[in-house]
């Protein structure tokens, strides 16, 4: 193994087009941390399964880290104000009772250590109360500690993830959310995450495009990805970092999801487009502040492609921009896309029809499923439990016929088809058992296949005490199960689960919240799964 670590791996973790004369320092404590790690006699266990590149980047991380404290650029001490605000201690895991804010802690490195592996690991999940990575902390410790006194502060970081407090300009705002969330030392799982989806579309894609397909994936991966870290996005992480004080804070957490998909060109003025949304038939004002194409636009109703994001109460342009000409089987697909009606759905999330909708289908699923939350099915019975209920469900809403046919017809002559297209997913051959839970916060039911053993319930004949840990363990730390069918769980279940006779299991329950978190990641947050038509 080569025992120098590189500038090219230390400015991983920096942003575009940075420099700082400290830089040389930083570097030389890295290379410090990783000599000091390979002395370590148990050197040889705690680098099973690590590469070298992975080894080099540990060590700038925990450097950076080490940075971040000294230069007060508040990265890490933004992630424990959020952590104690929601959990009322420091970090997660360990007893910091003589816990510095302001200063290195030994509970910290542990922490980014346990962080750093159960990133790059992926499926493989090392324990937070490891020995070895207990051990490791001590010995990077050392190196931090006698540093700590003489390391210089390295003044010009801070400026990268500062945003001015009179900025009006999103794309500005945008560049300073990219370098917080991307390039940054603390966010490595995005990091981490964008790559992979860049090689995917870089093995995928047309090369004539590749550029363009880039940069939208990089666009919508940075309003939309939720960090392993306490699931915040970029927006929230950006106005975190700032303060309540600042006056862009609540700027920042409005920001709205990204919009990318067909419009309908309708007319513009001196400062506005005007577009329609074909799947929904909603109107956008777009600033031309964000838009130079506004004079490619002249035909009435021509559909374009496009991506949107509100910003100070503006929709400014973000991503991509095509234009498609008129196609009628296009509109048709579009009105009858559940995909691009959800693109906006977050719109009316606030409305009282939408919550009174979702209290509906709750009160109806109860009465259907014997006022359980929860029904155990055999996978070939999934199907038709759900046609079962959607069918008991417009029964009882008691609409006269009348009513129901003339919203059949208005909405057929939109376009609609009502999924006469939709096809049965065939849930028997993934599992023999399934389940279906009533999720109160999306409004829809939702399928889990092969984890009918984390559920040691009587009404529950697929119970099997051999399988119950490892569904258990599959439930907590798949992101597509949600967050709420595992607190349904773990509520109700935890003390009859096997797993959790084990003690060292029972450590997790402290921090289960945060696991969740961290394993789930954007199914953490339910979103209300209800699409008005």
């Amino acid at each position: 193994m080569k025992n120098r670590i590189f500038q090219k791996t230390w400015l991983l973790f920096k942003p575009r087009n940075y420099s700082s004369p400290t830089d040389a320092y930083y570097l030389r404590v890295c290379n410090d941390v990783k000599k000091r790690l390979l002395k370590w006699s148990d050197v040889h266990l705690f680098l099973e399964n690590l590469s070298e590149g992975d080894i080099d980047q540990l060590c700038c991380f925990l450097v950076c880290y080490f940075e971040d404290i000294i230069s007060q650029t508040n990265l890490w001490r933004t992630f424990t104000r959020k952590h104690e605000e929601l959990y009322g201690k420091k970090i997660p895991f360990y007893n910091a009772k003589d816990y510095q804010e302001d200063e290195i802690n030994k509970e910290d490195v542990s922490f980014l250590i346990w962080y750093y592996l159960n990133t790059i690991n992926g499926e493989r999940f090392i324990h937070p109360y490891h020995l070895l990575l207990i051990d490791a902390s001590a010995k990077v410790m050392e190196v931090l500690d006698k540093e700590y006194e003489y390391a210089p502060e390295n003044t010009s970081l801070k400026s990268y993830y500062v945003i001015p407090e009179t900025e009006k300009d999103f794309y500005r705002t945008r560049m300073v959310m990219d370098n917080i969330l991307l390039k940054s030392y603390l966010f490595m799982d995005a990091q981490t995450s964008l790559r992979d989806k860049e090689e995917e579309i870089v093995k995928s894609k047309n090369r004539e495009n590749l550029l363009n397909y880039l940069n939208e994936n990089r666009d919508g991966f940075l309003h939309s990805y939720c960090t392993s870290l306490l699931g915040f996005r970029a927006k929230e992480w950006a106005a975190y970092l700032l303060g309540k004080d600042h006056p862009l804070y609540n700027d920042l957490l409005a920001i709205s999801e990204k919009i990318s998909g067909t419009f309908f060109y309708k007319s513009q003025d001196a400062t506005h487009i005007h577009l329609e949304h074909i799947a929904s038939e909603k109107v956008f004002k777009l600033t031309k502040e964000s838009f130079d194409h506004g004079d490619n636009l002249d035909e009435k109703d021509l559909i374009i492609y496009i991506s949107i994001i509100q910003w100070r109460k503006e929709w400014w342009f973000s991503g991509v921009f095509v234009k498609l000409g008129f196609n009628a089987d296009l509109i048709l697909d579009e009105k009858n896309s559940m995909k691009s009606r959800r693109s906006v759905a977050f719109l009316d999330q606030d409305t009282s029809h939408l919550k009174e909708s979702i209290q509906l289908h709750c009160r109806a699923f109860l009465k259907f499923n014997n006022n359980s939350m929860v029904a155990f099915l055999p996978s070939a019975k999934i199907n038709s439990f759900i046609a079962e209920y959607v069918q008991y469900y417009n029964q009882s809403l008691n609409k006269p016929q009348q009513d129901h046919d003339e919203a059949v017809k208005h909405a057929r002559a939109k376009g609609f088809r009502f999924g006469e297209d939709k096809q049965k997913v065939d849930f028997e051959s993934m599992s023999s058992s399934g389940l279906i839970f009533f999720n109160i916060k999306t409004g829809v039911p939702e399928i889990a296949i092969d984890i009918n053993s984390a559920f040691p319930d009587e009404e529950n004949p697929f119970f099997d005490a051999q399988k119950s840990d490892a569904h258990l363990w599959h439930l907590l730390t798949a992101e597509y199960f949600s967050a709420d069918l595992a607190f349904y769980c773990l509520n109700r279940y935890k003390e009859k689960l096997p797993f959790f006779k084990n003690p060292s299991n029972k450590y997790f329950l402290k921090d289960i919240d945060f696991l969740l978190r961290f394993w789930k990641k954007g199914n953490f947050y339910s979103k209300p799964g209800l699409t008005s038509i």
